[in-house]
């Protein structure tokens, strides 16, 4: 299930799928390679990408993902993609947990 409309109705959706950030098969000749899809919430991609860049280049955990991740030979686009992704299911999680928080009845 690549796109949102693939999902039944009242299905929670992954966040990835949600901000678009899901990879696109795009096969070139021998290669088969992924895109990501160019859709979706432009501002939220924004800030992701914002993210994903400042934390490539200041945060020491993904610095430390960057080289194991370049050393088994992925991209700095890929390796980009997966942080983004990262990020999107960790916002999710803890938007979900606040929508959670703010529904909870009060306890007595």
């Amino acid at each position: 299930m690549d796109s949102p409309y693939d999902y039944p109705p009242g299905q929670t959706l992954p966040p990835e799928v949600m901000a678009d950030l899901h990879a696109l098969p795009a096969p070139s000749g021998q290669r088969s390679r992924h895109r990501l899809n160019r859709g979706g919430d432009r501002a939220l991609n924004r800030a992701l990408h914002t993210v994903a860049i400042t934390r490539l280049r200041c945060h020491p955990e993904s610095i430390a993902y960057e080289i194991k991740r370049t050393a088994q030979g992925k991209t700095h686009r890929d390796i980009r993609r997966s942080v983004k992704r990262a990020l999107a299911r960790r916002l999710y999680r803890r938007n979900e947990a606040a929508i959670r928080l703010h529904d909870a009845p009060a306890a007595a």
